[in-house]
């Protein structure tokens, strides 16, 4: 079940469309045309929403192909803002750019 207000990875929102729908993956993979084990592995966080994975779910549940790929997008720079390599990273980016204007 999704909280609102805390990044989830988009297979949430599938799984919950899949039991809204009444659906299996099975029977998902085979509407739009993917492998059951494509549909497994987003379930399983295995594999991301693909634009060519959006726009083929936007058709089979209506909701736009761009959330989708939002859905995906925010998780990922969730994960980005909770890794301390990227923080790093991130960190040090501010800092030559504070150090570059202050030129």
């Amino acid at each position: 079940m999704i909280k609102p207000g805390i990044a989830f990875h988009p297979w949430e929102y599938l799984a919950d469309a899949l039991e809204a729908k009444g659906r299996t993956q099975k029977e998902l993979s085979e509407i739009i045309g993917i492998s059951k084990f494509e549909v497994n592995d987003i379930i399983k966080w295995r594999r991301n929403i693909t634009p060519r994975i959006a726009y083929r779910l936007w058709e089979a549940f209506g909701d736009s192909w761009e959330t989708w790929l939002k859905f995906q997008a925010i998780y990922e720079i969730y994960l980005l803002n909770h890794n301390k390599k990227e923080i790093a990273i991130k960190n040090r980016i501010k800092e030559k750019v504070k150090t570059s204007s202050d030129n």
